[in-house]
């Protein structure tokens, strides 16, 4: 996994694995999932998309605050299949 875009957020204890679905390699279709932590740093003036009432909408909790700066954290997971058919 690798972000998207360049901002105030980081990827943490980021995790993926790939299978075969037929039990071995080589394979036709795999199936891959992934897991991580989105963690943002915010402050109380910041408007758009990191502000902290969009995060907390999107369904970020805050983990701290230290003076008028915010750090949100968000767990994602994801997956797809692939088949070459």
């Amino acid at each position: 996994m690798e972000k998207a875009s360049d901002g105030d957020w980081t990827l943490e204890n980021k995790h993926a694995s790939t299978i075969s679905t037929s039990g071995s390699f080589p394979t036709t279709e795999i199936e891959t999932s992934g897991t991580a932590t989105i963690t943002v740093t915010t402050t109380e003036s910041t408007t758009g998309s990191f502000s902290i009432d969009f995060l907390k909408g999107a369904g970020f909790s805050i983990s701290s605050t230290q003076g008028s700066t915010f750090y949100l954290r968000k767990s994602i997971s994801l997956g797809y299949r692939y088949s070459l058919y």
